[in-house]
């Protein structure tokens, strides 16, 4: 039987962990501390697996079905969403700006300290409004030719 809102807000902790189940793999993991989180198992290329859908109540009833549905269609088109999730969190690691604060730092041992100021200022103010928060793979160098520092 799936859950309700009304059961989960009254399901309190118990000394173990323990697991309210909605169907299709979408669960509750109630800790004994109290708090709940969202769980999706299922299995991908003969392996089970697990991921994490958020903490109830920032996570409702209806928004971790959604989540699960979205994994589900996900494994349909024959690829992991745990793998997706992981690829999707290193490409916001992998912005521009967060090289480019990589790379001076890196490289401003080799310069001046006016010099390394001067140039961080000019990509704070030339290049990190518009492309800092875009993923590297993603900038054309077409894109880059006519910015001056």
């Amino acid at each position: 039987m799936p859950l309700t809102d009304t059961a989960i807000r009254v399901a309190k902790p118990t000394e173990s962990q323990q697991k309210l189940f909605d169907g299709s793999g979408l669960y509750l993991l109630i800790f004994p501390s109290g708090s709940k989180v969202w769980r999706f198992k299922y299995h991908f290329q003969g392996r089970e697996k697990l991921i994490s859908l958020g903490q109830y109540p920032a996570v409702s009833l209806k928004d971790a079905r959604e989540k699960a549905a979205d994994a589900r269609k996900t494994l349909g088109g024959g690829n992991d969403p745990s793998a997706e999730r992981k690829a999707a969190k290193l490409q916001l690691q992998n912005t521009f700006e967060i090289v480019a604060r990589e790379w001076h730092e890196k490289q401003a041992v080799a310069w001046t300290k006016p010099y390394a100021a001067k140039l961080m200022r000019h990509m704070e103010k030339n290049l990190f409004p518009y492309i800092g928060n875009r993923a590297v793979g993603e900038i054309k160098p077409s894109e880059l030719l006519p910015v001056r520092l």
